[in-house]
């Protein structure tokens, strides 16, 4: 299931603007990982600050 409700209704109706959606949401996450990585982590600490986010 969904995090968000209207993700059902927006993939019904139009699958390749849901497809983006999935996209940027994906792109997010590897923004976030990559803004983390700029500084020196190691480990477990690298796990608990992603994990924080």
């Amino acid at each position: 299931m969904s995090e968000f409700p209207h993700d059902a209704i927006i993939a019904q109706t139009d699958p390749i603007f849901a497809q983006h959606v999935q996209e940027v949401r994906r792109g997010s996450v590897v923004l976030a990982c990559l803004s983390v990585l700029r500084g020196p982590h190691y480990g477990y600490s690298l796990l608990n600050t992603l994990s924080e986010g």
